[in-house]
């Protein structure tokens, strides 16, 4: 019973251990996986921004954008359009004037050559609000997931502000194309791992599950976003998300990893700030699928042989070296207590109980050589007393 006991809360105290270093894991693995993915982002979106704001600060189109309708000029600069074009990871630019409102543009496929006037925006049209919004609220750019209407796609759009000083002429840049940069970037094979993107204000703007992205950030209320608060659990846990956002932004903690219960799911999230474009990357991970208790079976099947092992062995060696013995010195004592000197206590080792024994011993010889003494001389006194009389 004993044995059992102890083995029994030997393998509940390897379980709450296990438990705590799986924990660990998941948090480790979630910080390496957030920063890789941080890596993984940067560098295309960094790329794309970059080409898209030198096309907004070029002398040429700022030129064209003061007299679009001089021919030369508007040559010139549909030119240097086409030259972004090429270099740009999706191959589409589109460049908007806000003196006519008109919305220039060519795709990847080119066939917006010579025709790359597809619309004039309209403040009265949901579907350009993008633009006046961008052009209000914006200061030099902003990454805007949306779907654009009369081209049919839904893109990442780099929208970046042309401005001569404090002057707003115009907004230019480019887009990549939504599902593959989600494939792209996003997407991970390995199960129980997922990534988002979140902008300043927790609303999100890739995701694996478009249902959840919000579009057209630019042009809603705050109150009017699809952000991740409203997927969590409970008012503690967005709390706990807005104040871990704001500590990023402020570069209190290089990374935040804390619980998160979305869709009624546990995960543990871990979260990176990306200062160039005051985005968040976010990978939520499910301990369970990443260090799953299951894996470290052998290893609890190999603690309770070991256990067992060692119980046996320790009981073989008690049996041996204590209570067998034991059981012979007790065997010893009752005889002698009979009155038969004759059992010795067996002494085959020199630990305690053998030199217990060999007392127990010389003990018994001394009593019986005493005793033997003692009847003998009862006889000769006996037999002195017969002849006397």
């Amino acid at each position: 019973m004993i044995y059992l006991i102890t083995g029994l809360g030997a393998l509940a105290l390897f379980a709450w251990v296990l438990h705590g270093v799986t924990q660990q894991l998941g948090e480790n693995f979630a910080i390496q996986y957030v920063l890789r993915q941080k890596d993984r982002l940067l560098g295309p979106i960094q790329r794309e921004l970059a080409l898209a704001r030198k096309l907004a600060d070029s002398p040429l189109l700022k030129r064209w954008v003061r007299d679009e309708y001089d021919a030369d000029l508007r040559t010139a600069a549909l030119a240097e359009l086409d030259s972004y074009r090429r270099y740009f990871a999706d191959h589409s630019f589109f460049f908007v004037i806000n003196a006519s409102r008109n919305y220039y543009h060519n795709s990847a496929a080119d066939d917006y050559r010579g025709r790359e006037l597809v619309q004039t925006l309209d403040p009265a049209r949901a579907s350009d609000q993008w633009y006046f919004s961008t052009l209000a609220r914006v200061a030099n750019f902003d990454l805007n997931v949306d779907y654009d209407v009369s081209l049919d796609v839904y893109k990442l759009w780099f929208n970046v502000i042309i401005r001569d000083g404090e002057e707003k002429l115009g907004v230019g840049g480019t887009g990549l194309e939504l599902d593959r940069f989600i494939q792209a970037a996003l997407h991970e094979d390995r199960p129980g791992v997922r990534t988002l993107l979140l902008d300043r204000d927790g609303a999100i703007k890739a995701y694996d599950q478009r249902a959840y992205i919000d579009f057209n950030t630019v042009a809603k209320s705050k109150e009017a976003r699809s952000t991740l608060y409203r997927l969590l659990a409970s008012p503690e846990e967005q709390t706990l998300l807005s104040e871990r956002l704001e500590q990023l932004r402020r570069a209190q903690i290089p990374i935040a990893v804390l619980p998160l219960t979305i869709s009624g799911q546990s995960h543990l999230a871990a979260i990176a700030y990306l200062a160039e474009i005051d985005w968040f990357a976010l990978a939520l991970v499910d301990t369970e699928h990443i260090y799953n208790v299951r894996q470290f079976t052998p290893f609890a099947i190999l603690l309770a042989f070991s256990l067992l092992t060692l119980a046996v062995a320790i009981a073989l060696l008690l049996n041996r070296l204590v209570l067998n013995p034991l059981a012979q010195l007790h065997h010893s004592t009752q005889a002698v207590a009979a009155g038969d000197y004759r059992p010795m206590a067996i002494v085959d080792n020199d630990n305690e109980i053998g030199a217990l024994s060999n007392a127990f011993n010389t003990m018994t010889l001394t009593v019986r050589r005493h005793t033997e003494q003692l009847e003998q001389r009862v006889e000769e006194r006996t037999g002195e007393l017969q002849q006397a009389h």
